[in-house]
């Protein structure tokens, strides 16, 4: 079972463009737009490039594995969408796609948390690896196809996530 709803990967296949962040030695963070492609064998997330293993975020990802990725977009007349994952980066000399062909350098990406907000189906689904939530399964929060959900969720295993429902008005 993927830790993706099936919403989610639907909004992802459409998306190409990402914003990767990585933490450097000094503990900045360092972010990035990218490429990046969906690997279904794995359930991961792949980002690679021209002379990949040469990057700062290829070096930033062998020192401190902690990554989040963003993919969203805006609709009008300002109608935010976006898919966040959070997760363990793998900076990998020598890999292969899905297919099984040679992909050079890059970073998998395992996801641990992934949330995402935005209008219509996307709104307010949460999955977290190992914590019992299926993709597309929300903790407790009733809401209405015209409500905006707001979540707040710590990494922590022994804090739960919070998602509380607010009326527009």
């Amino acid at each position: 079972m993927s830790v993706f709803s099936e919403e989610q990967l639907a909004y992802l296949s459409e998306r190409r463009l990402g914003r990767l962040a990585t933490i450097g030695p000094d503990g900045v963070p360092h972010l990035v737009p990218l490429g990046w492609t969906y690997n279904p064998a794995l359930d991961t997330i792949d980002v690679g490039g021209h002379d990949f293993a040469r990057t700062r975020k290829f070096r930033n990802v062998r020192g401190n594995p902690r990554v989040a990725l963003v993919v969203d977009d805006v609709l009008p007349p300002f109608r935010p969408r976006c898919v966040m994952i959070r997760g363990h980066g793998d900076a990998l000399d020598d890999a292969a796609d899905a297919d099984g062909q040679p992909t050079g350098p890059i970073i998998r990406i395992t996801a641990t948390e992934v949330i995402s907000w935005g209008p219509g189906s996307l709104l307010g689904r949460l999955a977290r690896a190992g914590s019992g939530y299926r993709a597309g399964q929300l903790p407790s929060a009733s809401t209405s196809n015209d409500s905006s959900l707001n979540l707040r969720c710590s990494s922590r295993p022994s804090r739960n996530c919070l998602a509380s429902a607010s009326s527009g008005s």
